[in-house]
């Protein structure tokens, strides 16, 4: 269970010349790590949005797309803010600024009975008319932990530091909840995660010399350790780094029980062929019980965290969730994926069903699917390109297909090339969507409910829900 504290920002006023470009020293893993998490912020804020608000914010979250393709990440962490203001209707120059800040704490796990950390507060990006800093306050009233300190400083002597008592937090994962505020003003809130993880240091060294042979396993834990690893010392990952259930699966597996460990119901972090990946395997799901599997494959500039936590917010992961269907979400190069050996691998300690396969895939993952599945389509039930596509071939024209692109998408030639060619080649079954109101990016949000509609319709009535 993750519990919520509060992290409290109060704000009054100031002004600072608004430019787009990082006013410290950010490295790439904290640019990937916050521009994620602000792409889940607009998902969620976009989800909860009026049709209108929806309107207005596809030029400002194609601009972000843009500029993140160009590596432009100031400019990208700038647009999603301004994103997540058009569709909570929170505009203003002083919510801006706050949106701009950064909290980067000296170490995101933590050994359970350390007495302090220490977190930096700076400014990702420089934005306009900035209040000052009046004070900030770290406080957990969930658990009993008031006001720990207070900070006074203006913008212009940012960073500052501040410290917050973990040595008062039972072991477990955190979200501590910063708001900000100008008067009686709330400005916005987000969270910074943090792990409280007992025996940290001790259950490190021990699974550094754990000797475990089966590639997926021994790959498995490796790939948990280096995450944690990085965690403990002041790194981040792009996702919330949640160290208590990384080392918890990888002391599964070194245990002795091995990859068959990574099998059991949960959410986790895999490593098949050398991909990190994430697995999601549902309640009820056994080897005697095999469910169908979904493979979702990312874009040019994702991971294996985009269909589990990024895309709308997570939402593939509840849908598979719902139908009692095993999601996996790999890690691709951009240029080649083997779905046959990737699912044979899962096969060997997950309790899929090699014959149901359903398959969605965004932007180059739409083409990276395509290409997959038309090189070994066996049990490939049906599968969904949105955003992109390939040259399709008899085997392809013979699966059902959902397609999709958004009225204002730079991927949509893609989509209607796949489509004409699936038709030239005698395909019988092929959906072809047009979203309005949507660019590149929002197409999953909007085409996921209807892509998994879809799979129901081919799954059979033992699957559907």
């Amino acid at each position: 269970m993750v519990r919520t504290l509060d992290l409290v920002l109060v704000l009054s006023a100031s002004v600072v010349v608004a430019r787009p470009t990082s006013s410290v020293d950010v490295d790439t893993d904290l640019w990937r790590h916050e521009i994620a998490r602000r792409t889940r912020a607009m998902e969620t804020a976009y989800a909860a949005a009026d049709e209108a608000s929806r309107v207005r914010v596809v030029p400002v979250v194609d601009a972000s797309v843009r500029a993140f393709g160009r590596g432009k990440y100031a400019e990208t962490a700038r647009a999603l803010d301004d994103a997540c203001s058009v569709l909570e209707r929170r505009a203003g120059d002083d919510v801006l600024w706050f949106r701009s800040l950064v909290l980067v704490p000296e170490r995101r796990a933590v050994e359970h009975g350390d007495d302090d950390l220490a977190i930096v507060v700076q400014q990702l990006y420089e934005a306009g008319e900035a209040p000052n800093v009046v004070g900030v306050r770290v406080e957990a009233p969930a658990v009993g932990i008031g006001p720990s300190a207070v900070l006074v400083a203006s913008p212009s002597e940012l960073p500052q530091t501040l410290h917050f008592p973990v040595g008062r937090l039972d072991a477990g994962e955190y979200d501590l909840e910063v708001s900000g505020f100008r008067g009686s003003e709330e400005l916005g809130r987000t969270t910074l995660h943090l792990s409280v993880v007992p025996g940290l240091a001790g259950r490190l060294e021990r699974l550094r010399a754990a000797e475990v042979d089966d590639g997926v396993a021994r790959d498995t834990v490796q790939e948990c350790v280096r995450r944690v690893e990085r965690l403990a010392h002041g790194g981040v990952l792009e996702a919330a780094g949640r160290a208590n259930d990384l080392l918890r699966d990888a002391e599964a597996v070194a245990s002795g029980a091995g990859a068959a460990a990574l099998g059991r119901p949960g959410e986790r972090l895999v490593v098949l062929r050398g991909a990190p990946t994430r697995l999601v395997v549902p309640d009820g799901a056994s080897a005697d019980a095999p469910v169908p599997v979904v493979v979702a494959l990312h874009n040019a500039v994702g991971n294996e965290d985009s269909f589990t936590d990024g895309y709308a917010a997570g939402l593939t992961v509840d849908l598979c969730r719902r139908r009692g269907w095993c999601l996996v979400a790999p890690r691709h190069d951009g240029r080649a994926f083997d779905l046959a050996a990737t699912l044979d691998e899962l096969a060997t300690f997950a309790p899929i069903d090699r014959e149901r396969v359903f398959v969605v895939g965004h932007s180059l993952g739409a083409t990276i699917a395509v290409r997959a599945i038309a090189a070994a389509p066996r049990g490939v039930v049906a599968y969904a390109a949105l955003s992109g596509g390939a040259e399709a071939n008899d085997a392809l024209a013979r699966i059902p297909a959902f397609l999709a692109h958004g009225d204002t998408d730079f991927g949509s030639d893609l989509v209607k090339g796949l489509a004409q060619d699936l038709r030239a080649r005698g395909a019988e079954d092929v959906d072809v969507r047009v979203f309005s109101s949507t660019e590149h990016r929002l197409i999953v949000h909007r085409a996921l409910r209807d892509v998994f509609a879809f799979f129901d319709a081919h799954a059979g009535a033992e699957s559907a829900r």
